[in-house]
Parts: structure tokens; sequence; C-alpha cells
């Protein structure tokens, strides 16, 4: 860790075919223009129960994923929660977002000389956030972070990641069985008794709603706060443009975003119709692999694009995604993330990385 330059992807080019694992055929797509027509196209399909989707899925009697719908039931199901992650409602949560943010410094500054900053700041500072936006219990925010972390990475088995699986479905059906037995002023609570009652969402719909924001706002929240200040330890000069003014916080984070693209395989889809891409045509059921990383470091956009620039225009990133199934939660992760870096530069000026671990470990109250 260290380097202020994030892992060198192959340079964007022209649409490649090939055949995927399943043995269909799919299309890579790199073009910064390329990825945004795909992910912006209305039959370029998200349903991994489709044939030719490039990680086919037999999603059985399990409900799907908001990610995973086509419009127009996605579009409605947005709009139901919409509101809830707009800046109006994520601002409402600010004091919230400071006041985990400097509960943490403090624990974990008094905690010793060092800190492995992932456990003992970005994990938490994500997992508090999302609680504080659900209305779930900050007491339940670490067992949470384990399912969320066991289902997020394959290297745990499929075994394991069943039971998490499971495991957190139920903690949901409990925590939506309580909004419906007693709706409060939260999301769910108002989905229990509005829509949900008026038949315009499913139970399980809501359950599975419940689990993908859960899982969505521990994990990625938590790896950029991390890959984030490690960057920003090599830049000095834009950490006090951070600390001074929000606006600066927010241009970093987005370049941050951009930079480390680590939401890089959550745009598969598959063509349900041709469709011009890049001066080629994708038949109808071939599959499609929208690759954001080199989108966010297409050099035709982002000049150079392996370098941190909290001045870089990234107004065309794709970090959060793009089209109808922009990231949900886009102002609520810019949000704490902004807060966590102004506030742990903000108390710790002189923090710096402990030498020899592969984790980030720093130092420096």
């Amino acid at each position: 860790m260290g380097d202020s330059q994030a892992g060198r992807p192959v340079a964007a080019s022209a649409p490649v075919r090939a055949i995927g694992p399943a043995g269909t055929p799919l299309w890579y797509i790199s073009r910064n223009a390329d990825v945004r027509t795909v992910l912006s196209c209305p039959f370029a399909s998200s349903d991994p129960s489709r044939p030719g989707f490039p990680e086919p899925e037999d999603l059985g009697e399990r409900t799907p994923f908001l990610i995973e719908l086509d419009a127009p039931r996605h579009a409605e199901l947005r709009r139901l929660v919409l509101p809830d992650f707009g800046a109006k409602s994520v601002r409402a949560l600010q004091p919230q977002l400071e006041a985990s943010a400097e509960r943490l410094i403090i624990a974990m500054t008094a905690a010793g000389p060092v800190a492995d900053l992932a456990k003992a700041f970005a994990r938490p500072m994500a997992s508090e956030a999302i609680c504080h936006l659900l209305a779930v219990p900050i007491a339940d925010g670490p067992s949470l972070t384990k399912i969320a972390e066991t289902l997020a990475d394959d290297t745990r088995g499929a075994e394991a990641q069943s039971a998490a699986f499971v495991e957190i479905n139920n903690y949901m059906e409990h925590l939506i069985a309580a909004r419906i037995a007693r709706p409060g002023d939260d999301l769910f609570g108002r989905l229990a008794a509005g829509p949900l009652s008026e038949g315009r969402i499913e139970r399980a719909e809501l359950v599975s709603l419940a689990i993908l924001l859960l899982m969505a706002g521990h994990d990625t929240n938590a790896q950029m706060i991390t890959l984030g200040i490690d960057t920003l330890l090599d830049h000095p000069a834009a950490v006090a443009r951070i600390v001074a003014g929000e606006s600066a916080a927010y241009a970093a984070v987005d370049e941050l975003v951009r930079l480390h693209s680590i939401a890089d395989d959550d745009g598969f889809r598959v063509a349900t119709a041709d469709i011009a891409v890049g001066g080629i045509v994708i038949p109808a059921g071939e599959g499609i692999v929208p690759l954001a990383r080199h989108a966010n470091h297409d050099p035709a956009l982002f000049d150079p694009p392996d370098c941190f620039d909290i001045d870089r225009n990234t107004h065309q990133h794709v970090g959060f995604g793009y089209g109808p199934h922009l990231c949900l939660g886009r102002p609520l992760a810019r949000a704490v993330q902004a807060t966590a870096y102004r506030a742990l530069f903000g108390f710790v000026p002189a923090m710096r990385r402990v030498a020899g671990d592969a984790a980030l470990i720093v130092s420096g109250w």
C-alpha cells in the first residue's frame, strides 16, 4: 500500500468478443463512452437468469435484488426508496455521521500508538452510517459487517456464503416484521405502512431490498475509506484543502472513486436486442461486461488516468455506475467518505503509515 497510483488496466479499446466461463459469447467493453452507452441502454438486461448472461444464475426461490431487475419493475421499486437516499435525507444524517467519525477516532487513538485503520475506523464508520439510514441498532453493526464481508468475498466458499445469506435474510425478515407491527418514521417503517400495505411492493421484495442496501452500504464504503486514506497520505496539499473545505472533500471522493473503481464487476448485462456499441453490433442474447475500471482510466477523458488529481473533471466517471442503475446510495456514500476524510485528517493531522505490514497500519497521535 502507499502508492498513489492505482493498478494499471489495459488501455481502453473497441469492444472485444470472447467466450465466457459459462461457454457463451460475451463482449468486453472498456472505452468510457461505450460503457456509458451499455449502462444506459434499455436493451441491456441486468437479469442474471436470462440466457447469455455473463455469470448466469438460477435464482430459484430467491427474490431478485434491485440491481438484478429490469424496467419497469426496477424503476417502480427504485422510486419508492429514492427520497430516502436523496440529498435532503443525507444532509439530515450529517450530524450522526460526524458524531460516529469523532467517537471512532477518539477510541482508535486512545487504544494505542498504532492502529489498523480498516478495523478501527473504516469498517465501523461504514457500518454505523448504513445503520443510521436503515434505523438498525448500532450494536448490531459488527455482526452485520461480518455477514456483509462474507457475502462479498467469494474466497470464503459457497457454504459460508450460503450460511451468511440465511443469517442476513432471517435478520431482515425480523426487521421487516417489526416495522409491519409498529411502523416508525424510518425507511422500512414508511415502506411497510405505505407501499407494502397498498400492494405496491411485496414483503419478499422489501426483505431483498433491505439485504441489498445493508450489503452495499457496508462493503463499498469500508473499502473506499481505507483506499482513499491510503492514497491521500501521499497528497498533503490535497489533504489540507479537504480539511479546510467540504467542496474539496467531495471532489476528492469522486476522484478516489474514479481512481480505484472497486465496483468493477457490478455492471454485467445481456443484450435483449441488437445493440450498437462503438461501431459494432452486439447481437441479442450475448453477454456484455462493461469494464468500469477501464472506463474510469480512459485517457481520452482522464489524462493521466492512473494518478490522483483533486482538480480533475470527474463528471463522466462511472465509479457509481451510470444510467437507470446509477448507485442508489451515491449521495450517502459521498457524504460518508467525505466526512471520514475530513474528520480523520482534521483530528490526526500528523497521521502516517507504519511500514512493514500489508494492512494500512497508521500512527501519529
